[in-house]
């Protein structure tokens, strides 16, 4: 109940969770009294971090939703060492790059910070990301770096070099950024409607991060998963995608009808985790029981179609509290 109240009292906006850790930005007086916040709800334990100094020279009011994001990731990840990463987490803070005299929206991007040593250090400045929006909330870590996959609204010209949504990769080891192709039958039926789904496929054992991601995309009753592995190309140094999977929503997912499918659903650990009605289904995608389909929840209550699923780990994680006292 401590937690409960702390964070209806302090937390304007939550960014990210990962493993029992919650970040955040805090209320504030103004834009320059706001913080970012991390803590953990089980172990009652907070710290407050101030913006990047870069930040506070931007013009765009960085508290808004579209206009900072947060990668956090529990472990040693994209190359951080325990000897000059003395905390078991790293964040990545993204913040828009943007001024209100440019007219060039083409040139608009992102800076990339680190947390270290309690504090953000610019680690890229307006990171380009090409002319669509990218999904942050779908955003997946990998052994090489960041994934995020672009939106499927129909905004650009079909002679945009950004027509097609795309995977946006960005590096974080050697601050490399890279577009990859979706798969042509992933894309092809592409709408706003059925947006495409992004997900982490595989890790190994004690790690954080994952080796392969799916792409999952919907039409006309199959659902269909692509698995990437990132660190494959062929001989053009294009990524390979392969498909894993099509699954028929009536039949395989005991859905009454194609349009009584709803697109709310989620990949955890190579199972298919979906609501249907007031329903929790899971459906195994891999091992002994795949194909196998079994209801995991009852009484579900809400009102809403739009559902969101969010895998969350009730590993007990401390907080440093000198990050920034």
């Amino acid at each position: 109940m401590e937690s409960k109240i702390w964070l209806e009292k302090n937390c304007r906006r939550l960014l990210a969770s990962s493993n029992g850790i919650l970040v955040g930005t805090t209320y504030g007086a103004d834009e320059e009294s706001s913080k970012i916040f991390i803590g953990n709800p089980t172990t009652k334990m907070w710290s407050t971090i101030d913006w990047p100094r870069e930040v506070k020279v931007n013009k765009v009011t960085y508290n808004e939703s579209d206009n900072s994001h947060v990668c956090l990731v529990c472990g040693y990840g994209f190359g951080m060492e325990i000897n000059n990463h003395p905390i078991d987490y790293t964040i990545l803070l993204f913040t828009m790059h943007i001024y209100i005299d440019d007219s060039d929206l083409s040139n608009v991007g992102y800076n990339v910070h680190i947390l270290t040593n309690g504090e953000f250090i610019m680690k890229h400045a307006n990171l380009h990301i090409g002319h669509r929006r990218l999904i942050f909330d779908d955003l997946v870590a990998c052994r090489d770096g960041l994934y995020v996959i672009s939106d499927c609204g129909d905004y650009l010209s079909e002679r945009s070099e950004f027509y097609f949504p795309y995977l946006f990769h960005y590096n974080v080891k050697n601050g490399t950024s890279a577009f990859i192709a979706l798969p042509t039958g992933a894309i092809e039926y592409f709408n706003t409607h059925w947006p495409l789904n992004f997900f982490g496929w595989e890790r190994n054992p004690g790690k954080s991060y994952f080796e392969y991601i799916c792409l999952a995309s919907y039409h006309r009753g199959i659902l269909t998963l692509w698995v990437l592995d990132v660190a494959i190309e062929d001989m053009q140094g294009r990524n390979s995608w392969r498909e894993q999977i099509s699954i028929d929503v009536v039949q395989g997912l005991s859905i009454p009808s194609p349009h009584l499918w709803t697109n709310c659903f989620c990949l955890v650990d190579k199972t298919l985790v979906f609501r249907h009605g007031s329903y929790i289904h899971r459906y195994f995608l891999h091992g002994q029981h795949c194909g196998q389909l079994e209801v995991i929840s009852t009484n579900v209550r809400s009102s809403s179609s739009e559902v969101r699923f969010i895998p969350y780990s009730t590993t007990l994680r401390p907080c440093v509290t000198d990050v920034n006292e």
